[in-house]
């Protein structure tokens, strides 16, 4: 049995993606983005196409992709079992998440065996009927990397950030002039410079730049298409090319994404050029962009 290194991680990669605003935020777009749009069923021939169309519907595959990528993202991995009546028909996914799945591998490093632990039980899952997901793999071993990995330190800085900021504020801070109107205008840099390298002067055209950087769309589109990739291939291989074998057709079908409301990324870089030249707030750019609605 391999165990997963981030195992003892779990806990500060909750803390992080739970009460912090912009992982949160992160995530929740990604997934949005990738993912944005109904699951549909493509085949040339239409009872083919039905079939599976009906497979993705009443087994909620559409909803839980979402669910299955926030797993994977905030712990690395996500595991989702096969569930079957006796015909050997799927019948709904049970999402088994993260933190209580171990994977057992063979001397060639091959998954031989999901084990899903729940209470006092045990249970056993052969990786035919186990969807596993991970973002970032590991070399030698299963598992993959959370994208909350490495995010720790910048957390841990941003909570003494706010906790001099309000020290100051409230005047329990000797070096500090807490008098007079402007005392939060001069708590917030006060604060920040104590705990950066960056002169208070450029603090905040450095939050705006940072964010119009990060707004590259071209690497956004690149990265929404790999996760469209890695449901699409994983879902192909473990349902769609199984269940086409056992019910005789002829015809292989994919799956894809009808697109519906997604913000072109015209509109995306225009946000990020207004944001660039000052001609918005960094307020407005989170109302735009829809960031605000994920806050915690």
């Amino acid at each position: 049995m391999v165990k997963n290194p981030e195992e003892g991680n779990f806990d500060t990669y909750d803390y992080i993606y739970s009460r912090n605003p912009y992982p949160h935020a992160a995530v929740e777009r990604i997934v949005t983005w990738a993912l944005r749009g109904d699951l549909e069923a493509i085949a040339k021939q239409e009872g083919v196409k039905r079939y599976f169309q009906n497979l993705i519907e009443h087994t909620s595959l559409d909803l839980d992709t979402h669910s299955i990528l926030r797993t994977m993202f905030v712990y690395g991995d996500a595991s989702v079992r096969l569930v079957r009546n006796d015909e050997g028909d799927i019948v709904r996914l049970h999402h088994l998440g993260a933190k209580n799945v171990e994977i057992i591998c063979n001397e060639e490093g091959n998954v031989t065996e999901f084990v899903w632990k729940t209470g006092n039980k045990t249970f056993s899952y052969s990786p035919k009927d186990v969807l596993h997901f991970r973002w970032n793999p590991k070399k030698n071993t299963p598992y993959g990397t959370s994208l909350m990995k490495g995010l720790e330190p910048l957390v841990a800085r941003n909570n003494k950030i706010m906790t001099d900021f309000l020290k100051a504020f409230r005047g329990q801070i000797k070096d500090f002039d807490s008098k007079g109107s402007l005392r939060v205008l001069k708590a917030i840099p006060f604060a920040i410079s104590k705990h950066t390298q960056v002169p208070i002067g450029l603090l905040t055209m450095r939050v705006e730049n940072e964010l119009a950087h990060r707004l590259q769309m071209n690497k956004f589109e690149k990265l929404c298409q790999s996760l469209r990739d890695l449901m699409r291939n994983e879902i192909i291989e473990k349902i769609i090319k199984p269940e086409t074998e056992r019910k005789g057709f002829e015809e292989i079908a994919s799956i894809g994404w009808k697109r519906k409301n997604r913000p072109h990324t015209t509109e995306v870089e225009l946000i990020a050029e207004k944001l660039n030249r000052r001609l918005i707030s960094l307020e407005e750019a989170r109302k735009q962009l829809g960031l605000t609605e994920y806050y915690v």
